[in-house]
């Protein structure tokens, strides 16, 4: 009875806001047969939830690249390589479980000028964890991940959240940082047409979302050949997420990379 009080309480924004992403997906899922642009559910998503971000308002020609459920030593190193090829960043979040064993590959993610954000100890539906086990497991993985230096965002499992997360999010200084381009990447294996979609419905602020791990990782790194080079010629930035932020807000953000990384310093 506890658990069914706790859900119901806690995702009755959550359905909105799941429902909002659902209908974009069901509007972009095919590009060649929408006759509207259906962009217009994303910005009007902020006025709603002012502390979740979508994408960043700016007219910068800029995008922010973000790579989620990290790290994997058979797959990460291919991506980092692909990014490294066009000179573009990309904000990673990682999974802290992963980390054990992979900390050379996590190193090399900050000291090639990308960051890392916090997406959870394993790839699980965060909202439906007890009150308990989410504050344990969000505090363990922050620990692990701020070792490597300043995390400024948070992305649950699944894109769910709540008020919990909110609230822890904000007591770590962190933001919630979701999407406003998701090319379904779990489910389809299609790197020509994942490109294609994300060409098609890229913009200014664009929050993009890839994944890493396995055959995700590899589509990901064949993705990324097809679509930079498209996205570059646009003439579009591609970059981490805090730098896409104070681009658009004309500052630096929270600071990333080596200089305050303890775990680099110790190298």
């Amino acid at each position: 009875p506890r658990r069914c009080r706790l859900s119901n309480r806690n995702t009755s924004g959550t359905m909105r806001g799941l429902l909002a992403q659902l209908l974009l997906i069901v509007l972009l899922a095919d590009p060649a047969g929408v006759e509207a642009d259906p962009r217009w559910l994303l910005r009007a998503l902020p006025g709603s939830y002012p502390d979740v971000t979508y994408f960043i308002p700016t007219d910068a020609q800029a995008i922010a690249l973000t790579i989620d459920d990290g790290v994997d030593p058979r797959t990460t190193p291919a991506i980092l390589d692909a990014l490294q090829s066009y000179g573009v960043t990309a904000t990673f979040f990682l999974l802290s479980d992963s980390i054990a064993g992979n900390e050379a590959l996590v190193r090399r993610i900050i000291e090639e000028g990308h960051e890392i954000g916090h997406h959870m100890t394993g790839d699980e539906i965060t909202v439906l964890l007890p009150d308990g086990e989410l504050a344990r497991k969000f505090a363990e993985a922050a620990d692990k991940l701020e070792a490597y230096g300043t995390v400024n965002w948070f992305r649950p499992g699944t894109g769910f959240y709540d008020a919990r997360m909110r609230a822890l999010s904000v007591r770590h200084g962190y933001r919630i940082a979701l999407a406003s381009i998701a090319p379904i990447d779990t489910l389809l294996a299609d790197a020509t047409r994942m490109a294609a979609f994300i060409d098609w419905a890229i913009e200014p602020g664009s929050i993009v979302v890839l994944h890493d791990v396995g055959a995700r990782g590899h589509r990901t790194e064949q993705t990324l050949h097809i679509l930079l080079p498209r996205l570059l010629e646009r003439g579009f930035q591609v970059m981490s997420l805090s730098r896409l932020a104070g681009l658009a807000a004309g500052q630096e953000n929270r600071p990333i990379g080596s200089a305050e990384s303890p775990a680099l310093r110790q190298q």
